[in-house]
C-alpha cells in the first residue's frame, strides 16, 4: 500500500525495541527480494537512524544500506551512527556495520579513507565473524 514503506521507515527508531526490530527486518527482507525504497523514503530511514537502539534493528539497518542509493548529506549522517557501532559489543553489528560503511564508501568516494581505517581494524578484531567481514567485503573503489 502507498505509504507503507514509509511508515516502516519512521517506525525504526520506535521507543518499543520489537517494534523497532520488526520494523527494519521487514525493510530488509523487502530489500533482499528486489525491492527498492524512493530517495524521500531512505532519507526518511537515515534521518531515523540516530535515534535506533536495538541492536538487531541496528543489524537490519546494516545489512540493508548495501541496497539504498544514499545522499551525500544522508551518507554524512549515516557514517556519523555508524561509527559507534563498528566497536559494537555484538561481533555481527561490528561485522554488518563495516560493511555498511564499505557501502557507503562505494557510493562516495570522501569516505574511502574512512572505510580504510574501519577495515584495518576490523582484520584484527578478536571475532572472526568480523574478520571474515573484513575479507568478504572486496574493493571499494
Amino acid at each position: 500500500q502507498s505509504g507503507y514503506r514509509s511508515a516502516l521507515a519512521r517506525l525504526t527508531a520506535d521507543a518499543e525495541d520489537n517494534i523497532s526490530s520488526a520494523a527494519t527486518w521487514l525493510l530488509k527482507s523487502w530489500l533482499e527480494k528486489g525491492g527498492a525504497i524512493t530517495t524521500k523514503q531512505t532519507a526518511e530511514l537515515c534521518a531515523q537512524m540516530p535515534g535506533v537502539t536495538s541492536w538487531p534493528a541496528q543489524l537490519h539497518l546494516c545489512q540493508s544500506i548495501r541496497f539504498l542509493d544514499v545522499t551525500k548529506d544522508d551518507a554524512a549522517a549515516v557514517h556519523r551512527w555508524l561509527i559507534p557501532l563498528l566497536a559494537h559489543d555484538r561481533p555481527f553489528v561490528r561485522a554488518w556495520s563495516l560493511d555498511a560503511l564499505a557501502s557507503l564508501a562505494r557510493q562516495h568516494s570522501h569516505l574511502h579513507d574512512a572505510f580504510a581505517k574501519a577495515l584495518e581494524h576490523a582484520e584484527q578484531d578478536e571475532a572472526a565473524s568480523v574478520r571474515a567481514r573484513a575479507r568478504n567485503i572486496g574493493p571499494i573503489a
